[in-house]
């Protein structure tokens, strides 16, 4: 029985992979566009310019908590007017990186601005959370192989328990989910060929991550298309 089970599961977890790997390869700009690449034309932009995007920085400034949208009528929000208000936020948002708080897209802000970072913002309630942007590439930036089958990972010692468990919260592209489903359904089918009791067990969490994440694959068009 358990065998039955167990061809059953890897068949089914073959044919979903494989049609999440055909979508990765047959929509590549999504995969590798930077949801921050509006921000790239903003460069140079300053306090009573109006440009095609303005908006867009707006909702980056507000979802990293340096623009707070509550004396801000519909209007105003949805606008492309580089008001004082954005200078006045953009200042904040340059202090709390070491950057010279010019109030202008510079070169230096904007390339910050369009790196991969953490989607907490920066400022809760006032008190500033983070001066840096948590995250580096390994000495050499090294790749994983076309072989490896078995990918391990973990948190730092110290990491906020906000952020323990990002599976629900996160928007991963396809490249990603394949290889946590591949990590998922692996640790679920060894399970299955140990303990049958375990093995149902884990059969259930291993699809209830699997479902999460097809909702998340359905979100990514939306999400990558509007960075914020």
């Amino acid at each position: 029985m358990a065998s039955t089970i167990f061809y059953a599961l890897a068949f089914t977890c073959f044919l979903f992979l494989s049609s999440l790997s055909h979508t990765a390869w047959t929509h590549p700009n999504v995969q590798n566009e930077s949801p921050f690449e509006f921000i790239r034309h903003l460069q140079g932009s300053k306090k009573g310019d109006k440009v095609d995007g303005v908006d867009q920085l707006k909702k980056f400034l507000h979802h990293f908590g340096y623009l707070n949208h509550g004396g801000l009528n519909n209007d105003e929000v949805d606008d492309d007017y580089f008001d004082e208000t954005i200078e006045r936020a953009l200042k904040t948002y340059q202090i709390n990186f070491n950057l010279k708080p010019t109030g202008v897209l510079d070169a230096e802000t904007v390339s910050l601005m369009m790196k991969p970072r953490c989607g907490v913002p920066d400022i809760v309630d006032g008190k500033t959370r983070s001066y840096i942007i948590d995250y580096a590439f390994f000495p050499g930036s090294p790749k994983w192989l076309k072989t490896t089958k078995v990918l391990n990972w973990g948190y730092r010692p110290g990491t906020r328990r906000d952020v323990l468990n990002p599976l629900g919260k996160i928007v991963l592209n396809d490249g990603v989910i394949i290889y946590l489903l591949l990590l998922i359904l692996l640790i679920g089918i060894l399970e299955l060929q140990t303990s049958r009791l375990a093995s149902l067990k884990m059969a259930k969490e291993v699809w209830i991550k699997v479902n999460k994440l097809l909702q998340l694959r359905q979100q990514m068009g939306e999400c990558f298309s509007k960075p914020i």
